[in-house]
């Protein structure tokens, strides 16, 4: 290889991978590669941006009568170049075939390294399945470790009197780790919480209306202070509450009652942290709602920037969360449901689960009103929708509903987990729809009434 050959196809690339820096190597009594340098970096650069010279103590070199700063960043290749001048203790210097050849096998390595094709494939030409096998086919998945996990389960139980200890003193549990945490939850609501009237709340809906949570949280309320209290609240028959005012709503929960500051509700919320409570109108109400004196809170979370919801008032003055590290290396079944899996695409059948699990999470009285939409869409597929008063007078044959308010509180659930949408009618009259197939429908009302 002549000089020509080696300086095009080994300093060329190395200063290209450089990016403009200055390249500095001190070699001592080396006129050949101190030559093939200075030619190869004035060749490629003006003399400006290159230099090429023998180490000097102040850290600068000459080049050209102009000087410039030693590149630290460089020293690496400075004490390669170094280490190849001499050998055997220094007494034998290398010969000017030995230097080209370590120094071409070191840059022909560099290269080689990067000369790989990428691919040109695209995550979008992968051939997705259908979600609905992709979950059934990880819902056989064989568990591993079951003894281990029963035993840190086990260990979580032993602590929940320290728990209830905890939620009397006026403080918030905060379940955080690895693993669906609401089993552990509602097994600790039903056997430590009995002395508590305990309303749940799945934040792991795509959508949640807090206003309705705080009024059935009142409503618990007024009927254990009547219970209670009969002599002094019972001869009240209307609530001592404006249900359109969250303020009153909010007040009745914080007010003093009973003669002892005890709290008699217990809120518990799966994933307080999920897509239907991430704003900070939703945390700031349930902030609100979990300072009132009569109010407990028990919650989870599951996303890494969770705590970035909440500032330093909500945190200590509000909630005030007592944080427990509880994995549980449970899979997220429910709460993964109404989330698509990455390497597959919805199908029919994943519509239809995930509306039969919103649906059977509601009252008795909710799935019938539903059920009778369903029938009536099956039966009229030709008709844009069933208007509401229609509907109303359906339901109320059938004794499911005594007024119409009662309708729309169940009607605005359906619309807040998006089983119900609303069409104008060809003649102006606003009409209720269900917005599934006729396939996935009829499934739908086979699996409630099952």
């Amino acid at each position: 290889m002549d000089r020509t050959e080696f300086e095009k196809s080994h300093f060329f690339p190395l200063i290209d991978n450089l990016f403009g820096l200055v390249l500095l190597c001190s070699i001592d009594r080396n006129p050949i590669l101190t030559s093939l340098l200075s030619s190869a970096l004035t060749i490629r650069f003006p003399p400006l941006l290159a230099a090429v010279c023998r180490r000097q103590s102040h850290r600068s070199v000459t080049f050209d009568s102009h000087s410039y700063i030693v590149a630290p960043q460089l020293r690496l290749i400075r004490k390669l170049l170094l280490n190849c001048t001499r050998k055997n203790g220094g007494k034998q210097r290398i010969t000017r075939a030995q230097l080209l050849c370590r120094l071409g096998n070191y840059f022909l390595a560099k290269e080689s390294g990067k000369s790989g094709k990428k691919s040109a494939r695209k995550l979008s030409e992968i051939d997705l399945v259908d979600e609905q096998e992709l979950r059934a086919e990880v819902s056989n998945i064989e568990p591993k470790h079951e003894k281990e996990i029963a035993s840190l389960i086990n260990s979580y139980k032993s602590q929940y009197n320290d728990w209830v200890f905890e939620l009397r003193y006026g403080f918030g549990l905060l379940m955080y780790g690895f693993g669906s945490k609401k089993s552990l939850i509602e097994d600790f609501a039903s056997t430590a919480l009995t002395d508590y009237s305990v309303i749940v709340v799945n934040g792991y809906l795509q959508s949640i209306n807090l206003k309705q949570v705080a009024i059935a949280m009142a409503e618990v309320l007024w009927d254990q202070l009547k219970m209670q209290q009969p002599k002094g609240l019972h001869h009240k028959d209307q609530q001592p509450f404006d249900s359109r005012s969250m303020d009153d709503v909010i007040g009745f929960l914080d007010g003093p009652h009973i003669s002892e500051d005890e709290c008699l509700l217990c809120l518990v919320i799966h994933n307080i942290d999920g897509p239907g409570l991430r704003d900070s109108d939703s945390q700031h109400l349930l902030a609100r709602i979990a300072s009132c004196s009569h109010v407990c809170i028990v919650a989870s979370i599951d996303h890494v920037n969770a705590p970035l919801l909440w500032d330093k008032k909500m945190v200590h003055v509000e909630f005030k969360w007592c944080w427990h590290h509880v994995p549980t290396f449970a899979a997220y079944k429910v709460e993964g449901v109404f989330h698509p899996l990455i390497l597959a695409h919805g199908g029919t059948s994943q519509t239809v689960k995930t509306a039969s699990i919103v649906l059977h999470s509601l009252t008795p009285n909710a799935q019938s009103v539903f059920k009778v939409l369903a029938q009536h869409q099956l039966a009229h597929p030709d008709q844009e929708g069933m208007p509401i008063d229609t509907l109303f007078t359906s339901c109320r044959e059938r004794f499911l509903v005594s007024s119409l308010v009662t309708l729309n509180s169940h009607l605005t659930e359906f619309k807040d987990h998006e089983l119900v949408k609303i069409r104008r009618h060809s003649d102006g009259q606003d009409c209720l729809y269900i917005p599934l197939s006729k396939d996935a429908l009829e499934k739908l009302v086979l699996e409630i009434n099952q």
